[in-house]
């Protein structure tokens, strides 16, 4: 059986609500061998502007891209190209919701 892929609809959206964990973050840096104490040392981060442990942006962006490819374009989804917003840090613990639009 074939299937056809078809491409989401400009203007498509999708909204989802997701916790960041302390777990998200050891995975990622098993993955890259990436331990920055920012990230997941929340004692040394009170002692940086921060305040608390951050997630990693380029983390945070493959849990999202992750989340949007699945619910917009699904299975066998390449997303060539994506523009996040951080307006602010994402601390581990907490719980976003997002809004994506295709454009």
């Amino acid at each position: 059986m074939v299937k056809t892929w078809t491409p989401p609809v400009a203007g498509a959206q999708t909204s989802f609500t997701r916790a960041m964990t302390e777990q998200d973050v050891e995975v990622f840096a098993e993955l890259t061998d990436t331990w920055d104490p920012l990230h997941y040392d929340d004692v040394f981060a009170q002692t940086t502007s921060f305040g608390h442990a951050v997630m990693p942006s380029t983390a945070l962006s493959a849990i999202l891209q992750a989340e949007v490819a699945r619910r917009l374009v699904g299975p066998g989804a390449v997303v060539t190209r994506q523009v996040w917003d951080h307006p602010a840090p994402v601390f581990v613990g907490d719980t976003l919701t997002v809004e994506a639009t295709v454009t």
